[in-house]
């Protein structure tokens, strides 16, 4: 089954300024968008049908593709996949619960 992929405002801004340090990133997301249209619920569950998973862009290096340097929060809604947020792993950010429920109001 393919899920059509939709991205959040926030996740936009996001995807922007990744691209803009890192070119090479743009090949990355497109396999990741491609992972997620054929089975989107590969990542880590989070609860109410929302999702995390690890990405490692080849702009890190080979030691960075060993250990995913970015995490990709997703949530799954009638067929749908909405990227919601991506932060980078080196910067210790935590995606919080309130966040997760906020957004998941926004799209119902």
């Amino acid at each position: 089954m393919n899920f059509n992929i939709l991205c959040t405002d926030n996740f936009k801004k996001e995807l922007k300024n990744l691209i803009k340090e890192h070119p090479s990133f743009n090949h990355d997301f497109k396999l990741l968008l491609e992972r997620l249209e054929d089975n989107p619920d590969t990542g880590t569950p989070l609860g109410n049908q929302f999702f995390k998973t690890k990405l490692a862009y080849r702009s890190m290096g080979r030691q960075s593709r060993e250990k995913p340097n970015l995490q990709v929060y997703f949530c799954i809604r009638q067929n749908n996949v909405y990227l919601i947020a991506a932060h980078n792993k080196n910067g210790s950010v935590v995606f919080p619960e309130k966040d997760l429920q906020d957004t998941l109001k926004s799209i119902k």
